[in-house]
């Protein structure tokens, strides 16, 4: 098994504001401000992730997994893999907890077909996911 555990602090615009959730596009959708904001999210989340694990990436279980020249870092794979969640909103006024995590996965997993996960949220004085990836095993 191996785990990944690393934090996305705010968002882009704001380090202490709420994470940005899912949103769905069309191709006709995908050039107003909401897709370009949510593209922007994405593009945070991914940076924050390879900053955080960059240290990680000189093992050879790290490289099989990941493909930094992708869009998406964590590489198509047929092993399990499970993504634990603990949001922590800064307001009352935020997304659902469910499209955050899908707005994280959208945004570094190649393929989500074999991604199980869980999520919770709370409140505190900034916004900030903390995620945890963990690598179960063929199916």
């Amino acid at each position: 098994m191996k785990v990944i555990i690393f934090t996305i602090k705010g968002n882009q615009e704001n380090p202490n504001g709420n994470p940005i959730p899912y949103l769905r596009t069309t191709q006709r959708s995908q050039w107003t401000d909401k897709a370009k904001r949510y593209n922007a999210w994405k593009d945070y989340v991914r940076a924050s992730y390879l900053d955080q694990v960059v240290m990680k990436m000189l093992t050879k279980d790290f490289v099989k997994l990941h493909d930094i020249t992708k869009r998406k870092p964590i590489v198509k794979s047929k092993e399990k893999i499970h993504v634990k969640i603990e949001i922590t909103f800064y307001n009352k006024a935020h997304a659902d907890s469910d499209n955050i995590f899908k707005g994280i996965a959208d945004a570094l997993f190649m393929d989500d077909k074999y991604l199980s996960g869980e999520f919770d949220y709370k409140y505190g004085k900034s916004g900030k996911v903390k995620v945890a990836i963990i690598w179960t095993g063929k199916n």
